[in-house]
């Protein structure tokens, strides 16, 4: 059969491309690897070098994925602009941060180039950034011709472009970027393994073996394994993609509606970024920001999860047994269900043994991390030499064939390892270097000077009005931007004043951490909602308002730390830390009960008694009670209430036939 020529040239074309993005992420995985054993050069020097091979590898892997030639080829020439940026950083670095007092014009066109690449690739991924640095740029410019508060006298476009890039203090090259490149980069070392050895597919095989087919627990599915996969990840949407593709079906299958069923994997998965050890690119910033090792952060993330799991597990118990009440079904009640094996499959020995060699490389990092206190890259590093070798091992025993046929198919995982490494990695980077250009701005006008003794102002004479005013910019934030966005803008913006005005460092940073955490289901931009959507085929903004509502004892909770924050304070466990456990477990889960639960068939009276019981829940989550012995007394009431009325609605449920 006779091959046209254009046909011919384009497969050519697109292996090339291949191989290139196989080199390049090669590369990019090498050289951190040297990096992260030997700290080579120091963290600007790998952060300068390291950030355009990330642009580079995105504009090959967008060459690869577009179905315009135009567009492929514009992405390949801007990745081997990238290289070249690269080279020539690198070549000329110690000229340019030490002895060069004016850039060339040849500096000036590399970092103009450097820029333009970096506006490219945002633009694709998050286009509510790059249109903040257009904005912020812009302003910084011309922010002379403005009235007060927002003027400021004004930067060069010159000044602009070699201080967000080629002098390495701020922008594109300051502190985000080089805890992308040294911190960040380290982690997915370990990440990736989990994804490419398909072991969230054998964690969902085994919950759903687990739940044996009552249609009733399979929203408990999505909560289980998602808990299980947000240790590795981090990431609230990759969760949603990996365990959503099998619950979010068979929910549906068991009667949720398709809003419902993708909300409760949205905000399952949602958790993801406040489950240690691994969680949220925040949560590294945090540690960055106050100088403490990870570990640290870590240990405050898991009482965090478990209020968050907790409430979310509570309400979900609401839910289903108002559903199995109000629409009785044998299968719903007690029925089995065959089309958990049908979606899914029966897990198998080898399914087993990547969940424990999962389990094992989860108990590494919190060995390596949590006892013997290494680094972040040290740990990760070590996690990829210990058990990617036995998850490779695995694989050749699970591979039915002749020698040649597991040597390719182990071939194919360590390919597919380094470019999944490489391409997550470089969006992690890419996005906090473009991050790094919006706090650059700030900086350079100096405006952010001027907003901290504004917002001091306003703190001074209300210190709540400050924390309300942070608690709405951070929603208004979340619903264009990423969580990571939103947290750096909100410690850009509030979290130095807040710190001056008496709140403790590590309370604030929190209260941003989590108040960015709710930006991914805040639409329109929540990427694990829009995911979930997308899997259920579901109405966006409605999927959007379910997750809302079924998290909305959870909102509170960034207000009710300022308060109850004893176990971010010091996560020791000791009695203070223990009660406020209590009390806001307790305050937040009476809080549920009042939203979903039914009190009586009185309308009248149902409304008084769930007034009564959201008062008292919202007053002894957020400390408003301060006499011991009322908040104990509040404490038993809710309690009684919140077991009574779960007691009533099990009791209610019809028998099964």
């Amino acid at each position: 059969m006779r091959v046209m020529p254009g046909l011919k040239h384009r497969g050519l074309y697109r292996v090339s491309l291949q191989l290139m993005l196989v080199l390049v992420a090669l590369s990019f995985l090498m050289l951190n690897l040297y990096y992260f054993v030997t700290g080579y050069g120091g963290d600007i020097l790998h952060t300068v070098t390291v950030v355009p091979l990330a642009l580079a590898i995105l504009s090959l892997d967008r060459a690869l994925k577009t179905t315009s030639r135009v567009l492929s080829i514009v992405n390949l020439v801007l990745a081997l602009a990238s290289l070249f940026v690269a080279f020539y950083l690198r070549l000329n670095f110690y000229d340019l941060l030490i002895y060069r007092l004016v850039h060339t014009y040849f500096d000036l066109f590399v970092a103009l180039l450097l820029m333009l690449i970096a506006l490219w690739v945002i633009w694709g991924t998050y286009r509510v950034v790059f249109i903040l640095i257009i904005v912020l740029m812009i302003y910084s410019v011309y922010g002379k011709y403005l009235p007060d508060p927002l003027f400021h006298p004004g930067v060069s476009w010159t000044r602009v472009l070699t201080g967000l890039t080629i002098e390495f203090e701020v922008g594109i090259f300051g502190p985000l970027a080089k805890l992308g490149a040294t911190l960040l980069a380290a982690v997915f070392l370990v990440t990736t393994i989990a994804f490419v050895f398909r072991v969230p597919e054998s964690i969902i095989k085994i919950f759903l073996y687990i739940v044996g087919g009552r249609r009733y627990l399979i929203p408990y599915t999505s909560v289980g394994s998602s808990t299980l996969i947000a240790m590795s990840t981090g990431s609230a949407a990759a969760n949603v993609a990996i365990t959503g593709q099998f619950t979010i079906p068979l929910m549906i299958k068991s009667g949720l509606k398709r809003e419902i069923a993708a909300s409760i994997e949205a905000t399952a998965s949602t958790a993801s970024l406040i489950t240690p050890p691994i969680m949220g690119i925040a949560a590294f910033l945090i540690a960055g920001s106050l100088g403490v090792h990870y570990w640290e952060v870590a240990l405050r993330g898991f009482y965090m999860a478990l209020i968050f799991y907790a409430v979310l597990s509570y309400s979900l118990l609401i839910i289903i047994l108002m559903m199995m009440r109000n629409a009785p079904s044998t299968e719903m009640v007690g029925g089995k269900s065959t089309e958990l094996g049908e979606v899914a499959g029966r897990p198998g020995l080898v399914d087993v043994a990547r969940v424990a060699l999962f389990i094992g490389l989860l108990v590494y990092l919190v060995y390596a991390l949590g006892v013997l206190w290494w680094s972040v890259p040290r740990a990760s590093y070590t996690g990829l030499m210990i058990f990617l070798p036995a998850f490779v091992v695995l694989e050749l025993l699970a591979v039915k064939g002749t020698i040649k046929l597991k040597l390719e198919s182990v071939a194919r995982l360590l390919y597919d390892y380094i470019v999944a490494y490489a391409r997550e990695a470089s969006n992690v980077i890419v996005l906090l270097a473009c991050l790094g250009v919006v706090v650059g701005v700030f900086t350079l006008t100096g405006w952010v000077l001027r907003l901290f003794s504004l917002l001091i102002g306003v703190g001074a004479e209300n210190i709540v009005l400050l924390l309300i005013l942070a608690y709405v910019v951070g929603l208004i934030l979340g619903m264009g931007l990423p969580p990571t966005g939103t947290y750096v803008i909100l410690g850009v913006l509030t979290l130095p004043a807040l710190v001056q005005l008496g709140v403790d460092p590590w309370i604030a940073h929190f209260f941003a951490f989590y108040i960015a955490t709710l930006g991914e289901v805040t639409p329109p931009v929540a990427p694990a909602l829009v995911v979930g959507a997308q899997i259920a085929k579901s109405d966006l903004f409605r999927t959007g308002f379910v997750a809302i509502r079924l998290l909305a004892p959870l909102f509170l909770f960034a207000f009710a730390v300022i308060q109850r924050g004893s176990f971010i304070l010091d996560p020791m466990p000791r009695t203070e830390v223990l009660l406020d456990l209590l009390y806001l477990l307790v305050g937040l889960l009476s809080l549920s009960t009042a939203l979903f639960a039914p009190f009586t068939n009185s309308r009248v009276l149902d409304v008084i008694l769930r007034g009564a019981t959201l008062i008292l829940g919202l007053t002894l989550a957020l400390g408003i009670i301060k006499d011991n012995n009322a908040t104990a007394i509040a404490t038993v009431a809710l309690l009684t209430v919140i077991l009574i009325t779960t007691y009533k609605l099990i009791r209610s449920l019809p028998r099964p036939q």
